[in-house]
């Protein structure tokens, strides 16, 4: 009795077996981070904070950090961040970026690998 009030549950509101967010549990040099992406709204929330993000049929793009390298510079120090959506690679990327002359210098860039929490369930 409790499978078929779960089944009809289900078909009752299909949108729970399609949820658009997924949990993600990531690792970049030892170091873990969890991250919610958010499909349906285009956002992924990268430990707490919530950022806009570019979602492709390949990768999930999103910056969580942008400053400004010494007042009056001009050029910002920015941290983004991009998740393969085929094997759940990801890839940090420090960037300083100078607007005046269109101009961007990769200054690091670390690799990791992301696993599907097991809290949310998935549409990713």
């Amino acid at each position: 009795m409790k499978k078929f009030f779960i089944i009809f549950i289900l078909l009752l509101y299909p949108e729970i077996i399609q949820a658009k967010t997924t949990n993600l549990d990531c690792k970049i040099k030892e170091k873990s981070y969890s991250i919610i992406v958010d499909d349906e709204n285009k956002k992924v929330t990268w430990i707490d904070k919530i950022v806009d993000a570019k979602f492709s049929a390949t990768n999930v793009n999103f910056i969580v950090h942008t400053e400004e390298y010494k007042a009056g510079s001009g050029i910002y120090i920015v941290i983004s961040y991009s998740i393969s959506r085929e094997n759940l690679g990801i890839v940090q990327t420090i960037s300083m970026i100078t607007p005046s002359l269109d101009k961007t210098d990769t200054v690091a860039e670390e690799t990791g690998t992301c696993e599907i929490g097991k809290e949310i369930e998935t549409k990713f």
